[in-house]
């Protein structure tokens, strides 16, 4: 199996959306946008599509991807993107919030969110010449990384590496 996990980043924060309680997997927990890779379709279409149906943005733009081997045969692909638009839930999730990433830790996740968003603002300062993949000093930097990101300081569409 193969999922997606699409964190969305606007103005300096990134968007939590919270599980409808009447989802068959992880309800009432703080999420991405993330959904199942059907068939053959790819990660950009996957991802694109179910940002579009659960937040209603279609404007988008990859700044950093991750694959994380979660299991035997289960592979999570994870994409930070810079989000334009407005939000508009669909029926998975009953609410949203734009927070700063140094506060996702105050929010009841689903696992690894906080992991996930990590490793993709370590890849983001890796190609900047900085170095914050440490989790262990990497949540006092994502400010200073997102406002990189934001100032049009990218000078790449996306970076992909894998954990295993």
């Amino acid at each position: 199996m193969r999922a997606v996990t699409a964190i969305l980043c606007q103005s300096g924060r990134i968007l939590l959306l919270k599980r409808s309680q009447f989802m068959p997997t992880m309800p009432g927990l703080w999420s991405a946008v993330s959904g199942t890779i059907e068939g053959d379709e790819t990660i950009p279409y996957r991802m694109r599509t179910e940002i579009h149906e659960e937040t209603g943005i279609v404007d988008i733009r990859s700044l950093s991807s991750c694959s994380t081997k979660i299991t035997e045969g289960i592979w999570l692909h994870s994409v930070l993107c810079l989000a334009h638009g407005n939000v508009r839930l669909n029926s998975e999730n009953v609410a949203y919030r734009w927070i700063r990433p140094t506060d996702l830790t105050l929010y009841d996740t689903v696992p690894a969110l906080n992991s996930i968003l990590l490793l993709l603002l370590g890849s983001v300062g890796a190609l900047a010449g900085e170095h914050y993949v440490n989790a262990c000093t990497a949540t006092h930097c994502t400010g200073h990384i997102i406002s990189w990101m934001l100032a049009g300081s990218c000078m790449y569409t996306s970076g992909f590496f894998g954990v295993y």
